[in-house]
């Protein structure tokens, strides 16, 4: 059985292919900032975006997952391509990786999250089963 929906997992590979892309170019938008740490803010949409696409991947794969992975499935794997991403940028001419860009990929994700399972899925808390984790796990009791 498939993780994501198909459709989503090529939409996933086809968005961590362009965020790979944008930070293997030295500069790849040449604008002056409009405020400062507004990098910080790009990457946390960028990357609230890949958890979006991943997040309705694991929605409409078919069979539905628990909502502890519903909620943190998505924002791991952007936490972890976003780690891997700034330590590709390392090695790219003109870039440096940053822990605070990675933290604004996180949190961009987990933002994005909140909103998803709680305002447009309407995951709770509550829906946990006795065999199934909630959104912040273990069993209810």
């Amino acid at each position: 059985m498939a993780v994501l929906d198909p459709r989503y997992a090529l939409v996933t590979v086809a968005y961590c292919v362009v965020l790979f892309w944008l930070s293997s170019t030295a500069n790849p938008i040449h604008l002056e900032p409009i405020f400062p740490g507004e990098d910080k803010l790009v990457h946390a949409v960028l990357y609230g975006g890949l958890a979006l696409v991943v997040s309705t991947g694991l929605r409409r794969r078919g069979r539905p997952v628990s909502p502890f992975v519903q909620f943190w499935g998505p924002v791991a794997f952007a936490c972890l391509y976003g780690i891997s991403d700034e330590f590709h940028q390392r090695f790219v001419p003109g870039r440096t990786a940053d822990v605070w860009d990675a933290c604004a990929d996180g949190a961009g994700a987990l933002v994005m999250q909140i909103a998803l399972c709680r305002y447009v899925w309407r995951l709770r808390r509550g829906l946990e089963t006795k065999d199934t984790p909630g959104v912040f796990g273990g069993p209810r009791g």
